[in-house]
């Protein structure tokens, strides 16, 4: 066949692909929520958006955010992986400060509303940039996506941020790029592993920009949930990382299959060092660094669950046909 005939029968292809993909997608979320109870009811104790509001409401009735105490609404725990009401930084729960002041049934639904929406929008978006490489991926990740959106979890946005953040970091733009990283981290901690990428590469502005929204975010955080409460957290992540390891972690799912106690604690340190090495090795190459950098981001969280293997999903943006060009020199697919 004639290379013009192959070139204009590509985007009828990449057109079915992407209808096939956005197909099954919005036909496996409607399964996935008619079909499974803990999704279907995001007001249910226990859920991502009824843990969010428990830890609001704590801290608007000056309690302890990571410990329960008298009156505190019910957070299901069950050691040694949930043996605290909250697993995130602080940030998620000042965030949430304002929604808990709604009925509680009108705020997770709300919230709930709006991480279904982020997750919609994201696989829309991701779809129509034109790369048949995201829209295999976006279709290999569809119960990853599904269960993350309906779920109610941050994560449903922090997939789409995190691609934002390559096609800014394409395009020149250090506010956008030094922001997002910024409240990722905030969110999510593990994020921080971009942090490395952006050294690496000697993005000097970018990190300019990420400081800056750090301490503003840092403050409004203090200020919202107290020094007490950030203390208490720092005690919180370093008993995640190495007795409240989730079965989806990398060491839960190593311990699963054999590996010894005595190791276990190694493989969250192993992986980020690891992860961070090879950054470093391709400073050169921001393309592979980035996607590394979100593997061992996903990789290396003691808390992970199913959903949130979506994250996995920015990890593709390099070898994308990119959205925005870069300010200098052509675009090429990677």
């Amino acid at each position: 066949m004639a290379p013009a005939a192959v070139g204009a029968r590509r985007p009828l292809v990449l057109f079915a692909l992407r209808a096939v993909v956005l197909a099954a997608f919005g036909v496996y979320l409607i399964a996935l929520y008619r079909g499974t109870p803990w999704l279907n009811d995001p007001t249910t104790v226990g859920t991502d958006a009824s843990n969010y509001y428990a830890a609001a409401q704590r801290l608007n009735d000056g309690h302890p955010l990571y410990h329960l105490s008298a009156g505190d609404l019910e957070v299901p725990m069950g050691p040694p992986f949930a043996n605290i009401p909250l697993v995130s930084p602080p940030p998620i729960a000042v965030a949430w400060r304002p929604i808990q002041l709604l009925p509680r049934d009108a705020a997770i639904y709300s919230w709930w509303a709006a991480m279904v929406a982020a997750i919609v929008v994201t696989v829309v978006w991701l779809t129509g940039l034109g790369s048949v490489t995201l829209t295999l991926g976006t279709g290999l990740l569809i119960t990853e996506l599904a269960i993350t959106g309906l779920s109610a979890n941050i994560n449903a946005v922090l997939t789409g941020l995190l691609c934002l953040v390559w096609l800014a970091y394409r395009a020149n733009r250090a506010p956008v790029v030094g922001v997002v990283v910024a409240a990722a981290v905030a969110l999510k901690v593990m994020p921080i592993v971009l942090v490395v990428w952006l050294v690496a590469g000697r993005r000097w502005a970018d990190l300019r920009w990420f400081l800056g929204a750090g301490i503003v975010i840092g403050l409004v955080s203090l200020a919202g949930a107290g020094l007490a409460n950030h203390l208490d957290w720092l005690s919180v992540a370093r008993s995640t990382g190495t007795e409240g390891l989730a079965p989806w972690s990398l060491p839960g799912m190593l311990g699963g299959i054999g590996l010894g106690p005595a190791v276990l604690p190694l493989v969250m340190p192993a992986t980020l060092l690891a992860g961070s090495g090879l950054i470093l090795v391709l400073r050169d190459r921001p393309g592979a660094g980035f996607s590394i950098a979100v593997v061992t981001m996903v990789l290396a969280n003691p808390a992970i669950h199913d959903g949130s293997f979506a994250l996995l999903l920015p990890a593709l943006m390099p070898v994308a046909r990119p959205m925005l060009r870069p300010a200098t020199g052509p675009v090429v697919e990677s």
